[in-house]
């Protein structure tokens, strides 16, 4: 077991959240940033996830970059 770090990211790549949380290993810890990040992906652009000071997983919302304007 691991302790690893998620950060809800808001406009501009700000951290507007933080948990830590323990985890198995690399995939297991990005299922619960995904997890956590789909609860409150209304209110944040994106997230990523840290192991001490290794990034894990960075991860943007893509729905506005891929949305059409009429």
């Amino acid at each position: 077991m691991a302790w690893y770090r998620f950060y809800l990211l808001g406009p501009g790549k700000h951290i507007v959240a933080r948990e830590e949380f323990e985890a198995d290993s690399d995939e297991g810890a990005i299922t619960i940033a995904r997890q956590r990040y789909a609860a409150r992906s209304e209110f944040s652009s994106g997230f990523e996830v840290w192991c001490g000071d290794r990034l894990v997983f960075p991860e943007e919302d893509q729905g506005s970059a891929n949305q059409t304007i009429a």
